[in-house]
């Protein structure tokens, strides 16, 4: 299938019932969600939160990290192969490059390049963008922009500085379209002859019916 992030989520949105400003990693993950074909229509903040077994409190800031992305996007949509990078960029960046995968990834916004930031910024500015790269570029989508807006390009030594920034190293959740079902397989033929050997059987017939045919009509001269 083909893998397209579409117009941009926005965690400001009313349709998805924010209660604050820390739902960047709940959009992120459902803009990658869609991206892989999982349906999201009514899937909003607060359900998320509760498939992450991480519900929201307006009262103090409680963000999610990748482990709560992973809880929220496997009980959801079980059938998408989801799984957490290792906090080396080099292993994230394979994941991308050579295999594909589209990813949540954890940042600090103020690493990011000004128009990246969206106005978030300072030294604990933690957050989560969608990620992914096709024919040498990598794009993101980061849940302050616009709502409906395209990804933006960055470049690869900017999402490197802002993820490895972030506490604890690259922190990232690869994600894959479920498989396609596979067909059943095929009885087997249980003709035990090649096409061959059904040729030959009834070139031989035919020839052994000319034969009767011949014999019968000696008999009445």
């Amino acid at each position: 299938m083909k893998i397209e992030f579409g117009p941009s989520l926005w965690q400001k949105d009313p349709l998805l019932i924010p209660k604050d400003i820390d739902d960047c990693w709940v959009v992120a993950a459902l803009q990658v969600a869609r991206a892989v074909g999982a349906a999201i229509a009514g899937i909003t903040i607060p359900v998320f939160r509760k498939a992450a077994n991480r519900p929201d409190n307006p009262q103090v800031s409680n963000p999610g990290g990748a482990a709560d992305v992973i809880r929220g996007l496997n009980k959801l949509w079980p059938k998408l192969r989801v799984s957490q990078s290792s906090r080396v960029w080099v292993t994230y960046r394979a994941s991308l490059v050579k295999q594909g995968k589209v990813s949540i990834l954890m940042v600090l916004s103020d690493k990011l390049t000004t128009e990246h930031q969206y106005g978030f910024k300072g030294p604990k500015s933690w957050h989560a963008i969608s990620v992914r790269y096709v024919a040498g570029t990598f794009y993101g989508v980061n849940p302050l922009q616009p709502k409906g807006t395209k990804a933006d390009r960055y470049s690869e030594s900017e999402l490197k500085a802002a993820a490895e920034a972030y506490p604890n190293g690259v922190q990232a959740v690869l994600v894959l379209p479920a498989l396609a079902p596979v067909p059943p397989t095929l009885p087997a033929d249980p003709t035990p002859f090649s096409q061959d050997d059904l040729d030959d059987a009834e070139e031989e017939g035919r020839i052994n019916g000319i034969q009767e045919a011949i014999d019968a009509l000696e008999k009445l001269i």
